[in-house]
């Protein structure tokens, strides 16, 4: 396990705290030790967080891979009646740990892969 601090100050006033890098577990309970590392480590790099109230603890599932999965891929396949179709499909996982950090940026970039879809599919069916 390797711990990665960060902290996120939101605009309502709240501050998110993390966070955790665990290979191959899946447990969703919030891990005692976890959080009070947490909270240590991140008041030791902003003192004031030591004052704050904490309003709720968390835990994320988040697969970790070498790298983040951020692409387009084509299914091909043939549906029950033997028509060739074809799925289509953005993926965006793999983030690991770095999930809350980068997850804005991905989101963009997920929308714009999306949109490469639907603009290719809109101009097979174009009129013009």
């Amino acid at each position: 396990m390797t711990l990665h601090y960060y902290y996120f100050f939101r605009a309502n006033g709240e501050v998110v705290l993390g966070g955790t890098a665990y290979h191959n577990n899946f447990d969703t309970r919030v891990n005692a030790d976890d959080t009070r590392h947490i909270l240590e480590s991140t008041s030791q790099l902003v003192p004031s967080l030591k004052q704050a109230r904490m309003i709720n603890a968390w835990v994320g599932l988040r697969p970790g891979r070498t790298s983040a999965r951020l692409e387009k891929e084509e299914k091909r396949f043939r549906d029950k009646s033997g028509k060739e179709a074809c799925l289509k499909i953005v993926h965006n996982y793999g983030h690991g740990g770095s999930g809350l950090t980068m997850h804005w940026g991905c989101a963009l970039d997920t929308a714009d892969l999306v949109f490469e879809f639907l603009a290719a599919h809109e101009q097979l069916y174009s009129k013009l």
